[in-house]
């Protein structure tokens, strides 16, 4: 991958073929919403072929790497959406260490999510948004260590999400108040050359 950082054109690999990518702002809103069909295509894909394995391995990959700092952590996850990559398994494998494992739940447009407390055997409620949340009465916690879902990312650690900006909101705010460490999912033909930023976007960790 080549960047450019004077607002000029870069080139990289995309899907074998050599692409020019435009460093013009004003292009980062057209090119995100093409690459967020082609994301959700690969991640379909992706999911048909392996989604149960790739949920097992996800899991057991995950608890490896942070198995240090689990019994510290307060974790949020989320309730798998369409093709998203399935992380039920390692909330489990969490709830199992007795982790506290938190869900995200909206508040409105444009305001960040709350993540509240979810135990097995408690009911998920429709959030209006098409994800699935606690009910408003379940105790709220501030995660330190966040698992994000989305529809692509790229080396640097840049993540495409579906457009809402839900996630970057919440990220600003939780890293104003709280040392945390936002970990993406995804299947490995979700990566990309580049994801296209703006100001508004937060990285993950």
């Amino acid at each position: 991958m080549i960047n450019a950082q004077d607002g000029s054109a870069a080139t990289c690999l995309l899907d074998g073929k050599r692409v020019v990518v435009s460093g013009r702002e004003e292009n980062i809103a057209e090119r995100k919403k093409a690459l967020r069909r082609t994301a959700e295509n690969r991640r379909n894909g992706a999911a048909g072929k392996r989604s149960k394995e790739a949920s097992l391995l996800l899991a057991n990959r995950f608890m490896n790497l942070f198995r240090d700092r689990l019994s510290s952590s307060i974790v949020s996850a989320y309730w798998p959406l369409r093709s998203e990559i399935d992380v039920r398994p390692l909330i489990y494998a969490l709830l199992k260490r007795e982790v506290s494992v938190l869900l995200p739940s909206s508040t409105g447009r444009n305001k960040p999510l709350v993540f509240r407390r979810w135990e097995d055997g408690v009911e998920l409620v429709d959030s209006g948004l098409g994800f699935m949340e606690p009910d408003i009465d379940t105790t709220i916690l501030s995660p330190n260590l966040l698992i994000v879902p989305l529809l692509g990312f790229d080396a640097n650690c840049n993540r495409l999400g579906y457009g809402g900006g839900y996630y970057d909101i919440s990220l600003r705010a939780l890293r104003k108040k709280l040392n945390i460490c936002a970990v993406g999912v995804a299947y490995e033909e979700q990566e990309f050359c580049e994801i296209p930023i703006d100001k508004y976007d937060e990285p993950l960790d």
